[in-house]
């Protein structure tokens, strides 16, 4: 099936965008795992972040909407979180 939408035809056709990107690429590398975790709080839930990377650490969240249903991705260099 490689090459094969699997999607219905309508659901191609909805209304698709990212509305909010959030990225530690332009945040200074000491920075970066406070301002994320900030970012992760004020968008989700309160929450603690810890990695060994703290002063090199790298994140980036989409967020986005498909008509009513909202969707996000985290993509974050290994770490734990505690919420």
């Amino acid at each position: 099936m490689r090459g094969k939408n699997l999607l219905p035809e309508r659901a191609l056709q909805r209304k698709t965008s990212v509305q909010t990107y959030f990225s530690t690429d332009d945040v200074h590398p000491r920075d970066r795992l406070s301002y994320i975790r900030d970012v992760a709080c004020k968008t989700y839930v309160e929450l603690e972040c810890f990695s060994e990377r703290k002063h090199n650490f790298r994140s980036k969240i989409y967020a986005g909407q498909i008509n009513d249903l909202g969707l996000s991705e985290v993509i974050t260099d290994q770490c734990d979180v505690i919420r």
